[in-house]
């Protein structure tokens, strides 16, 4: 999964397992949250988002979402070489940031052409909500 903030995108295990002692104590001490503990946050998430009854918008209400959230904007920025506090990262604005799945999606070509069941549009649904800052492509 990648974190992705402006132009900029960023690995969220990279940002997990190769920062400071200094930064990760900072995240724990400040937000009572561990690479750990964020990590499963990240990969439950991203079994999350396949499930066609996910709803981006319950995140928004999610504490444990939101904490972890802002320790990994905070971590991914700081092994990016920024110069930030934890406080900063919760200063992101929540349009500049999105994630994205990694793993790629099965398309028309991947599939048996000769399944009658496989899709043959990808047009959005009429009723596609905008894109909150969560992102499968």
């Amino acid at each position: 999964m990648k974190l992705v903030i402006g132009d900029t995108k960023y690995d969220v295990q990279d940002s997990l397992q190769h920062v400071g002692i200094g930064d990760l104590r900072k995240v724990k001490t400040i937000l009572g949250v561990d690479p750990k503990r964020i990590n499963k946050m990240f990969i439950d998430l991203g079994k999350r988002m396949k499930e066609p009854a996910f709803d981006q918008v319950d995140l928004l209400g999610d504490d444990e979402f939101l904490l972890c959230m802002q320790g990994l904007i905070f971590l991914a920025r700081r092994l990016g070489g920024e110069v930030l506090t934890v406080d900063d990262a919760a200063d992101t604005p929540y349009d500049d940031f999105h994630l994205e799945d990694d793993e790629p999606e099965a398309t028309a070509e991947t599939e048996d052409p000769g399944d009658p069941k496989a899709p043959t549009s990808s047009a959005p649904a009429e009723d596609a909500q905008p894109p909150l800052p969560i992102s499968t492509t």
